[in-house]
């Protein structure tokens, strides 16, 4: 039997011959998927193409996040380490909090956010501009507004790269599954 061929049946041959083996490998697949969220992040950060979009969207909950607690009435310094705690990309989240622990008013802020390269040139302005938490907090949301806006579109085209990319793995995994199949059946015409 080719090679391919009987790839393909020791494979089917594990799966069906012991039902534990699909169960056991899915609880693996879920436990790693679980446990290596910061490794994603790290990873995809490093990822030219998506460390862009990665950032907008940390960039833009930091500054929903924070616009939004600013506006339920708590205090600068709360609503900072807030904001920093909502942002769901781990190494940004780590790297903010890092820089955000020296903050202790708005010009403090405007240094920090320069000096860590985090945020970009616009929402730093934004924060110059702003004098008063108020300001700041109505700032924060629209900035917050062009970037959600911003990471949707960047977000879209990167999908449509990302679709073609994963039909093309399909279409060579089915193509291969069935010139496995036919294999066998080229063989013995060869044979006779």
């Amino acid at each position: 039997m080719p090679a391919p061929t009987q790839l393909v049946f020791d494979i089917s041959m594990m799966i069906t011959g012991n039902s534990l083996n699909p169960i056991l490998l899915l609880i693996i697949i879920i436990a790693l998927l679980i446990s290596a969220k910061f490794f994603f992040y790290w990873a995809a950060g490093k990822i030219p193409t998506f460390r862009a979009l990665l950032e907008k969207i940390a960039v833009a909950e930091f500054a929903e996040y924070f616009s939004l607690m600013i506006a339920a009435g708590l205090p600068f310094k709360e609503s900072l380490a807030g904001s920093a705690d909502s942002v769901k990309n781990p190494c940004f989240a780590a790297r903010l909090k890092k820089s955000i622990a020296r903050v202790a008013d708005i010009p403090d802020l405007q240094m920090e956010m320069k000096k860590s390269g985090l945020f970009p040139e616009m929402l730093i302005q934004v924060v110059t501009v702003s004098c008063t938490p108020e300001n700041i907090g109505a700032a924060m949301g629209e900035a917050a507004a062009f970037y959600s806006k911003n990471a949707r579109k960047t977000a879209t085209k990167k999908l449509a790269l990302f679709e073609m990319f994963i039909l093309f793995l399909l279409s060579v995994f089915v193509g291969g599954l069935v010139i496995s199949m036919y294999l066998p059946i080229f063989t013995m015409a060869d044979a006779i």
